[in-house]
């Protein structure tokens, strides 16, 4: 509800907690890493996208946010081979 009402720093706290129960949820996985960008933590955002992917290497969404986390940080040649899978798995 925090990230819906706009409110990111409250949210990460209870995000936070809520992987160190369960460290594979994916869905707390990517509301933290979305908490942190509008809080403009890139860097602490694309760890947890990197861990999404890392967990969930066939997920779609998992491949497409941690290429846009690369890319938003200028890693443009760590991004690419996510970009690649991306248009081989869903070329329209």
């Amino acid at each position: 509800g925090y990230l819906y009402d706009n409110q990111p720093e409250a949210a990460e706290p209870l995000l936070r907690r809520a992987l160190e129960l369960s460290p594979y949820d994916m869905h707390a996985l990517v509301l933290l890493g979305s908490s942190l960008e509008k809080q403009g933590k890139y860097r602490e955002a694309e760890e947890f996208y990197e861990r999404y992917c890392q967990y969930y290497p066939s997920e779609l969404e998992a491949i497409q946010l941690r290429a846009y986390s690369l890319m938003i940080l200028k890693r443009y040649d760590e991004a690419l081979p996510y970009l690649q899978q991306l248009v081989a798995k869903k070329p329209e």
